[in-house]
Formats: C-alpha cells, structure tokens, sequence
C-alpha cells in the first residue's frame, strides 16, 4: 500500500510524465537556501535523466525544472552534460551538468519511484544558473556565493 507522498507522485508522473519534489538536506534545517528541488518519472516518461536545482526559491527551482522539462521536448532534446537551454528563465540561460558530488540520498523519492517501476536507478543532471554576469559555478570568476548557493550541503 502505497502512502500518499508515494500516491502523489504516481498520480502525477502518469498525469504530467514527472512529479517535483522540494526537499531539505536535514530535518532541522529552515534555511531556504539549503532547499533543492528534483524531478521524479523523468526516466519512465522519456528515458532522461532526472534533473535537480539548487539554491533559490522552491517556487523558482520548481518553475525552471518544468520549464526545462518544456523546453527539451519542445526542442526534441535529450538531457545531456554541458546542454544549455536559453528558453527556461528569462534573461539568462541555463545549462545541465553532472554532478558526482551530489549525495545519493538526496533521491529517496526518485530513487523509490524507479525501483517501484521496476527500473534501474535513475542518472541524474544538476540544472545550474548563472550569476548576473552570465558565469556559470564551474567559470572562473563566478560569485562565489553562486558557487555556494549551487553546491549540494554535505550529507550527514
């Protein structure tokens, strides 16, 4: 039987193809920018990797998720290392990387949904944004907050 977080995101991969979820690397933790958001049924829908966003609102990380889950059908694009999408946020692209250092368990849900499908676990693609000059983390000279806002907190 099925719990209704689990119920939610079933309900909404078959409905929309993906499901959002917002999450808080610690219980304890009421510092927004220690939130994140990922997707959820990526890989059943479409066979991509899921995505993840670090470091604004959970209402901005969730807009550009689906927003970059539009884009990439919209352009028949399949996620991938180093993609940049210019129509997810408003004045600014963003760009799709991997990234290793992102704990595992940041994915209990996603990681849950896959092998409640019967599929493997899913890869994953960090959806990282620029500082006002355009610099992506990973450029010389980005803002070093930027940096910071877009690293995944160290998992306990």
């Amino acid at each position: 039987m099925l719990d209704s977080s689990e119920q939610q995101i079933v309900n909404d991969v078959e409905r929309f193809g993906w499901h959002i979820t917002m999450v808080a690397p610690r219980i304890d933790s009421n510092d927004p920018d220690q939130w994140f958001a990922y997707t959820i049924g990526l890989p059943k829908t479409f066979g991509w990797p899921e995505l993840i966003c670090f470091g604004l609102s959970t209402s901005l990380m969730g807009n550009l998720l689906n927003s970059a889950v539009a884009e990439l059908r919209h352009r028949h694009l399949t996620p991938r290392p180093g993609l940049v999408l210019h129509d997810v946020a408003e004045g600014f692209p963003v760009r799709l990387e991997a990234n290793p250092l992102i704990p595992k368990n940041y994915f209990g849900f996603a990681n849950w949904f896959a092998s409640y499908s019967g599929m493997p676990m899913p890869e994953w693609l960090q959806l990282f944004w620029p500082d006002k000059q355009g610099r992506f983390p990973s450029e010389p000279d980005c803002v070093p907050e930027v940096v910071q806002l877009q690293t995944p907190a160290e998992s306990e």
